[in-house]
Parts: structure tokens; sequence; C-alpha cells
């Protein structure tokens, strides 16, 4: 038999095995995922302008890479939904159009052995899907935080500095190339900017190699401890649709109803995919690619009770072997398979209780460190701030 036959056979057989125990154990799942792969958000001033009506938009090679997500989880988890449309299957996502395509591929996806008449997906949808508002703070991170925005603030002007400092030679001679300044911010922006140009295959400055890109993406690697990387900030980010996760849990672990619902889907940005991994204290430091996805299973066996599961699939990206099983991730203090009561406890300080509350409080604190800071919350009628305020920001910092 030949080795590539031999690996696909594998990991066929491997899935069909974690399938057929399915139907003796799996009770729900909930799954965070990012959309598929996009035109860059941005552009270089010295390299043109892109018209903004092109920017972050969906690709056809994103809407494949949801395509296929949809197609795996079809059959990692057959037999576990009905395989025509139903309730049984609910969807959410980020209002940003990008979000939204990509969860309409993944439905395609999971139903696209289910035929009808000249059916035609471009012009039907065989699940609603709801957007979330525009204001939201589950998925886009849209919401205004002043308490996020200042301790982000504080992360950017100390281990963000040092970063830049230690880094300065490299960014001085991204920002002399591009004509960006030479903060992070921008940076990171360059980064996904040139990352976005050679996947489509577009031209790329002359300036600009292996060694050029590895360093760009190492820096872009750091965005996300510094958005997430302190125990508050991923609550105050991560913790809302952590929460959504646990409440729909608990209606099955703790108030014992069987409710229709089996599979939630949440399409969303990098940005959303970080933050959850973060408030679960199992990131690798790593930016989320595209269609990389969280999965949180819950289970249900005679000798453990309820206990639940949590995978990381970031190998989606990869058109050819989108079928490769995800990561099993150990949640801190606890086994793979985690028992339910125990995974509350350990997540417990990473759920917001009144999260609007919270972003205005004038103290918090700072596991970190270990003491109690004061923030004084800017009132929205002023548009002064000291160096101690939390202040407001419009701010979306979801890709």
């Amino acid at each position: 038999m030949q080795p590539a036959l031999s690996l696909v056979l594998f990991l066929v057989l491997s899935q069909a095995d974690h399938t057929l125990s399915f139907s003796q154990t799996l009770h729900m799942v909930n799954v965070l995922f990012r959309h598929g792969d996009r035109t860059a958000t941005g552009t270089l001033p010295a390299h043109g302008q892109s018209s903004r009506d092109s920017r972050g938009h969906l690709t056809k090679i994103g809407t494949k890479q949801n395509l296929n997500l949809g197609s795996y989880f079809q059959s990692r988890y057959h037999g576990f939904f009905s395989s025509i449309p139903s309730n049984e299957i609910k969807l959410e996502s980020s209002p940003v159009p990008r979000c939204v395509q990509s969860a309409q591929a993944l439905v395609d996806g999971l139903y696209l052995h289910y035929q009808t008449t000249e059916r035609n997906f471009s012009e039907s949808q065989l699940l609603p899907i709801y957007s979330r508002p525009h204001d939201d703070n589950m998925i886009s991170f849209a919401r205004n935080c002043s308490l996020y925005t200042h301790l982000y603030t504080q992360r950017l002007n100390t281990i963000g500095k040092q970063i830049q400092t230690d880094n300065q030679d490299f960014i001085n001679f991204i920002s002399n190339k591009t004509g960006v300044d030479t903060n992070l911010k921008k940076i990171w922006m360059v980064a996904d900017t040139l990352s976005c140009w050679k996947a489509h295959n577009q031209s790329l400055p002359s300036w600009v190699n292996e060694s050029v890109l590895r360093k760009l993406q190492k820096l872009h690697d750091n965005k996300f401890d510094l958005m997430f990387g302190s125990p508050l900030m991923a609550k105050l980010k991560g913790g809302p649709i952590l929460k959504k996760i646990i409440s729909n849990m608990n209606s099955v672990a703790i108030e014992r109803q069987k409710p229709e619902t089996k599979l939630y889907f949440y399409s969303g940005h990098d940005a959303t995919v970080s933050a959850l991994l973060n408030a679960l204290s199992v990131s690798n430091g790593l930016s989320p690619p595209y269609a990389a996805s969280v999965i949180l299973e819950l289970h249900q066996s005679l000798d453990q009770g309820y206990y639940v599961q949590v995978w990381y699939k970031n190998t989606t990206v990869d058109l050819l072997n989108y079928m490769q099983p995800p990561y099993q991730l150990t949640i801190p203090g606890c086994s793979k398979d985690c028992p339910y009561e125990k995974f509350v406890e350990l997540t417990k300080d990473s759920l917001p209780g009144d999260w609007e509350r919270e972003c205005k409080s004038l103290h918090y604190s700072d596991n970190q460190h270990g003491n109690k800071r004061q923030c004084n919350a800017l009132k929205p009628s002023t548009h002064q701030r000291e160096e101690t305020d939390c202040y407001y920001t419009t701010k979306d910092f979801s890709k």
C-alpha cells in the first residue's frame, strides 16, 4: 500500500472510531470558528491605495475553506444530528459580511450530501444565520469597554514598548519601505497586508523576502498576547462567549433538559478565537489561521457523568488536508476528559458577571501582580483623559 494512501486510510478509520463513540457519550457541541481567507483589510501608503470596497472581503478560497470545515464536521458528527436541515443546529455570526458568508459556506458543507430538486446553493439558505448586533461584545468585540481599553493601552505601553525596542531596527526598515508609522499596530497591518498579497499571488515589493515575512509574522503573533494575555483582559473579551457556551451546556448537564439544539456554531474573527483560547488558558500564543475552530464537546458516561472535551482545529486552511483531526487541549488543573463541575469551577474566573458594569469599574484586580489598581472611568460627556482614566473607543480589533 502506498504511504499516502495509508495515511488517508488511517485518518478515515480514526475518524470513524471517534464517530462511533459519539452515539454513546456525546450530548452537545459548541464551535467557535474563524472566517475563511479574505482580502487585506489595509494597504501600504508607499505602494498605492486599494479601494476600500475591496478590503476585508471573503475570497473564493475562504468560501472553500469553510465549506470544507462544514464537510469535516458532517463527517465527525455523522449520526449525531439529522441528515436534513433542522433546529438541531443553530448559527450565530459576527455582523461583518465575511463572517456571515463563512457561516453560510459552513452550512453548505454540513449538508453537502443533501439534495433537493434543482437546489442552488447561492440562492437558498439551508439554515437561518443569526447576525449579532453591530455593538456586539460576544463575537465582533465592537462594543466599548473602557476598562479593557485602559488595560490594553497599559500593556502596549509596557510589554509592547519593549517588543518595539527589541525590534526597532527592523521596524524602522519596514516604516521606511512602506511609509507607515513606527508603532506595533501599523506593523501588524503591514504583516497582514503582505501575507494576503502573497496568498493571493499579488506582486510583492522587491524588498520583501521570506526572512522579512517570517519576522513580520513573529511580530504579528505578539498581537494576541498583548490583547488577551492578562486574565482580566481575556475575561472581558473571551468571557462573554465562554459564558454563552457554558449556559448552553448547563441546560443539559445541570438543568437536565433535552434541548432540541445539539450543535451551536459561532462565526467570528481571529481575535474571537484567540480571546476564547486565552479565557480557557489553552492558547498556543500564535495567530489563529483562517477557519480555525475551538470545539467544546459535552459528553456523558456511566462512570464519569458529564465531562467536557476541548479541541482546537487549525489545519482547515489547507484545502487538501482539511480532514485532519483537531488537537485535544487540556484545561490547566484538569484532565482531557474534564468533569463538568470541575470545568465550570476552573473557568469561573474567566466569566464576566455584569459585563457593562465591570467595563466601567473604578477598581480592577490585576491577577498578574496580585494587587488592586484604581481606574477612573471617563464620563461619556467629556473628551479629556488623564493617564489613570479608563476611556471609550470605537476601535474594532477583530480581523
